[in-house]
């Protein structure tokens, strides 16, 4: 997925948000 790509691209706080739902670890 282009999750882990996204991330990276978005900022800390935009990329936890849209990762939260998927990595509780965040």
């Amino acid at each position: 997925m282009a999750v882990q790509q996204n991330k990276k691209s978005r900022s800390a706080r935009d990329m936890r948000r849209s990762h939260d739902a998927l990595v509780p670890n965040a």
